[in-house]
C-alpha cells in the first residue's frame, strides 16, 4: 500500500469535518489528524476489484458443484441423523 501523503495547501490552515466533505470523490481516501489533511490513493482499481470478485465466485461456485456432484455419487448426504453417533476426542 502507498504511503500517505500529507496536502500543504496554504488556505487550510486547519481542516475541518465540513472541509472533508466538501471535496469532491476522486476515488482517494481523506483522513484528518490533528487538523491536517492525509490523501491515501485507493488500493487497486474498480475494475480490478470486479474482476476479483467474479473469479473468486467462479472458483466457490466450481468447487461446490464439483465436489458437491462427487460427494453426492458417492453417497454423502451431509445429514446429521445419518451421521455416526461418536464425539470427538483430544488427542
Amino acid at each position: 500500500m502507498s504511503m500517505a501523503v500529507i496536502t500543504t495547501d496554504p488556505d487550510h490552515k486547519h481542516w475541518t469535518a465540513a472541509d472533508l466533505r466538501d471535496i469532491p470523490d476522486d476515488r482517494n481516501r481523506y483522513e484528518i489528524i490533528d487538523g491536517e489533511l492525509f490523501v491515501t490513493p485507493s488500493p487497486l482499481p474498480t475494475w480490478a476489484r470486479i474482476l476479483i470478485g467474479a473469479v473468486a465466485e467462479g472458483a466457490f461456485l466450481c468447487y461446490a458443484i464439483l465436489l458437491g456432484r462427487r460427494a453426492s455419487r458417492a453417497g454423502q448426504t451431509a445429514d446429521i441423523e445419518e451421521a455416526p453417533d461418536v464425539a470427538p476426542v483430544a488427542g
